[in-house]
């Protein structure tokens, strides 16, 4: 099941990132761009994701290419990580 967001209220709002991440109290979105997945300008995807980092989640951007085999998912999952520790030690 793919996790969604809802913003209540007149200002309505449900999104669905492609993954979230939870790791030593940060919020991490990441979002797979490529050609099999949704076409959307740099301001779109920025503006879509608005409402989760308002809120404190950091969100990462990460092109299919990084990940199209398992050893690049690997990869890069273990660098999403890296970038996780950074936020934890900035904090």
């Amino acid at each position: 099941m793919q996790p969604f967001f809802v913003r209540g209220g007149e200002t309505y709002k449900r999104i669905e990132p492609d993954f979230v991440v939870l790791k030593d109290g940060i919020i991490m979105i990441v979002e797979v761009d490529g050609d099999r997945v949704r076409k959307e300008t740099p301001l779109e995807a920025h503006n879509r994701m608005t409402m989760l980092g308002h809120e404190g989640a950091h969100v990462e951007r990460v092109n299919t290419s990084e990940c199209d085999t398992s050893e690049k998912a690997k990869a890069c999952a273990l660098r999403l990580l890296e970038v996780v520790g950074k936020l934890k030690s900035s904090r």
